[in-house]
Parts: structure tokens; sequence; C-alpha cells
């Protein structure tokens, strides 16, 4: 019930078309990857709620299923973080607590969801942008690159705040998650324009009304024929 409710696709319903979808995106970043050689790939849109922390995680779901590769979801919206609370972590130290002078050791704040390793966001810190900008996050990020074979950052939306332009900066690829019938046009040239990044991956198109696309009997006769429903 708690899958469902979060719309994890690729834990509760692995079939379906919204979990292929997921499937063909993760085979998308791992193209980009051999290509590029990228390891850090953040996620993140132009405004609130158009879907970048549910395709975070259904991304590295799927990525961390359909290889050996060790992937690392990290919930870098310090301000909203919401990866710990869908995948039923509870209240966990998390991405602000490691980034702390008294940080510690990163392993012992990561949880594993199957085979993804997961590092939730922790408790909102009185100053994000100073904790994202310090010399300790870009050793964190070091680090992460050197344990792992890719790391996903789940971020803040893009406006109006400083949070995943500083992130953009130190991943080697940035996925900007668009919402059907949500997304504003000059919201989304505000946040393209701002951002300005050269290590723009692509888009992800979020939501859609299968139904009414050119594709839409495509995907019935996908759920008729090989999941039987209707």
């Amino acid at each position: 019930q708690h899958v469902a409710e979060h719309r994890l696709a690729i834990l509760g319903d692995p079939q379906s078309v919204a979990a292929q979808q997921y499937s063909m995106l993760a085979l998308k970043i791992q193209q980009w990857m051999a290509r590029t050689g990228g390891k850090t790939l953040l996620v993140t849109s132009s405004s609130g709620e158009e879907g970048k922390s549910l395709t975070a995680l259904n991304l590295g779901l799927a990525l961390a299923a359909a290889s050996e590769a060790r992937v690392l979801l990290v919930d870098a919206d310090l301000r909203l973080p919401q990866v710990g609370q869908r995948l039923g972590l509870g209240t966990k130290r998390g991405l602000s607590d490691l980034l702390a002078p008294e940080g510690g050791d990163m392993n012992s704040y990561i949880s594993k969801i199957g085979s993804l390793h997961v590092l939730p966001g922790g408790p909102c810190p009185a100053n994000p942008v100073g904790l994202l900008a310090s010399g300790r996050a870009r050793e964190i990020l070091a680090g992460m690159r050197n344990d792992f074979d890719l790391v996903i950052l789940d971020s803040p939306p893009i406006v109006p705040i400083a949070d995943s332009h500083i992130l953009a900066g130190l991943c080697d690829g940035v996925v900007l998650v668009v919402r059907a019938r949500k997304t504003r046009p000059e919201l989304l040239l505000r946040a393209m324009e701002s951002l300005g990044a050269s290590n723009m991956v692509g888009f992800v198109l979020n939501d859609v009304e299968l139904s009414a696309t050119p594709y839409a009997y495509a995907y019935r006769y996908y759920q008729r024929h090989y999941l039987g429903r209707s």
C-alpha cells in the first residue's frame, strides 16, 4: 500500500506502462554514462510539484535493478526532503547531518532498498546553500564518485533558490523534469536560462495522459495482450 501511494512503479508494478517508461529512461542514462563517462546526475525541475523526486526514485530503482552497477540515490533537497518518506525509511539522519563538519563517515548514513543505496536528506538545516557550497560537500561528492558507479541527486526546484545551481556545477549531467499540464512555459524558460547548464542531458515529460498521445494504441495493446488488463 505504501509503494502504491507513493507511485513507486518499479517496486509496485514493474510490468506497468509507467515502470517500462522508467526502465527506458534508465537505459538512456546508461547510454549517456557509457558515452560520456558521467557518474553524477542531478534531477531537478523548474518549480514544485512536477515529479522530480518521483522521477529520481523510480530512475534510481530501475537503474539498480537493470544492472550490477552500484547506484546511490541522494536526497539533496535539504529544504523539503521526500526520498526517505516515500521509501518508508522514517526519520533518519541524512545528507544535512553528513555535510556538517562533525558529520563523520558517509556509509553510516546510507540505507539499502533492494539493490539501490539511498542517502536521505536528514533534518532541514538553517543554511542549505552554505552546506551545499562548502568544501566538505565537494569532498563528499568525490567520495561518492569513488564508491559508486552512478550517483543520482534529487535537488530542489531551480526557481527561485540557488541550491540546484550549486549542485548542477558539481554534477556531470542534469535532467530537468517537466510535468504535463502543470509546468508553465515561462517558468521552464526562466529555469533553463538561470541554470545555464552546459551539462544538460535532457528532459523528462512527466504525468502524460497516454490516451491523448499518438501512441495510445500501442499502450492499450501492451496492456491488453501482455498484461491482460483492459
